[in-house]
């Protein structure tokens, strides 16, 4: 995970500093590495009051299909309680 915090006051957008920009996933296939990711990211999430998440969704297939470890860090983040976040296409 690439972390870009954003906040926006007056119709202007500063970019966040954060203790951490980077997430990464070791074994995927491991309960507790996957639980670990989770509960890492959704408190970064409440130590910076995070409500909303956006991702940019990825294709399943082609040239710029994602990996199976992305696909499983969107779905953990996406599974936090108390955290709005919504995927967009590339387009949008």
């Amino acid at each position: 995970v690439l972390l870009c915090i954003l906040s926006k006051d007056n119709d202007v957008f500063d970019i966040r500093d954060v203790r951490q920009t980077r997430f990464t996933l070791g074994n995927g296939n491991d309960t507790e590495v996957m639980r670990k990711f989770q509960f890492d990211f959704a408190k970064l999430m409440q130590d910076y009051q995070i409500d909303s998440v956006a991702i940019r969704e990825r294709q399943p297939k082609g040239k710029f299909a994602g990996s199976a470890k992305g696909f499983k860090m969107e779905t953990a983040i996406q599974l936090i309680n108390n955290l709005d976040v919504r995927l967009f296409t590339t387009t949008e």
